[in-house]
């Protein structure tokens, strides 16, 4: 399983993540969210980060030199596009040395059952939520997956049925291997409760 822990802002949460486990920790750089972080912010925590643990920049709907800049400058490994980015935006990203993950909503997943080029991580109907789907929904053939293997999200939800909190399992069909988790770890967000949930 491949842990994200995503919208991270200070160096407790951060620390907290790593310390966890965490496979891979994400800054947001998308304008308008609750998580948003600059880039010279960023780059304090990225430089906390060690070296096994991947550092992803969050983006959505922006232009691609501008997440090409602002991941320079934040230090992040990896680019996460959230939107409808064109294929080229992550030929762009893998030719200027980034790793990529295209980031889908269940509800274009399941529309679709295709997401282009990229790592592939599947997000509530409304990104960002919290808000729990059922994997089983996901056209995802069972003899594309790994053995006892379920899709990756990031919901929390019961564990009978759907995945719980950073998700469970591997999606081999557009060779992702991610779960996220982006809400309840940031203390500073009205509301959310300072957890981490493994």
């Amino acid at each position: 399983m491949f842990v994200k822990v995503c919208g991270l802002r200070t160096p407790e949460t951060v620390d907290a993540a790593v310390v966890a486990g965490a496979d891979a920790v994400g800054f947001v750089f998308a304008p308008g969210s609750v998580r948003l972080i600059d880039p010279d912010g960023a780059a304090a925590l990225v430089a906390r980060v060690p070296g096994d643990v991947e550092t992803v920049g969050v983006f959505r709907k922006q232009p691609i030199d501008e997440v090409l800049a602002v991941a320079r400058a934040a230090g992040v490994r990896t680019i996460q596009l959230h939107g409808d980015e064109p294929d080229e935006h992550f030929a762009r990203a893998a030719e200027a040395g980034f790793g990529t993950i295209r980031a889908v909503s269940a509800a274009r997943y399941s529309g679709s059952g295709h997401a282009g080029p990229g790592r592939l991580l599947i997000d509530a109907t409304v990104p960002g939520s919290g808000e729990p789907f059922d994997p089983a929904d996901l056209p995802v053939p069972r003899d594309r997956m790994a053995p006892g293997r379920r899709p990756a999200s990031g919901q929390r939800d019961r564990p009978d049925r759907r995945l719980r909190s950073v998700g469970r399992g591997r999606l081999q069909r557009r060779r992702v291997r991610a779960g996220r988790q982006g809400s309840g770890v940031d203390p500073g967000i009205p509301g959310r409760r300072p957890r981490l949930t493994r």
